[in-house]
């Protein structure tokens, strides 16, 4: 198999992945009521729940796994010959 090629497989199967992961929370009806804990607050009344918390991790973790195989797919088309 080519080497572009298979950049460009890892590459959709990371992006395939990485959207999965960032609808997921999304398709969960059911919430927990320990998730709304308020973990810190401010002065000027904004706070931070801890479900804020694992929404921003699992974004992190999708974030990255598009950028790395969308730059994946973008090596391998600028090095097929």
């Amino acid at each position: 198999m080519d080497c572009s090629k298979l950049l460009t497989i890892i590459g959709l199967i990371l992006g395939t992945i990485a959207s999965m992961i960032l609808i997921f929370p999304n398709l969960n009806i059911k919430k927990s009521l320990d998730d709304d804990h308020i973990v810190s607050m401010d002065k000027d009344g904004k706070f931070t729940q801890k479900k804020h918390l694992k929404e921003k991790c699992i974004n992190l973790w999708g974030l990255i796994l598009l950028t790395i195989g969308f730059a994946l797919q973008l090596f391998a088309v600028l090095f097929s010959r």
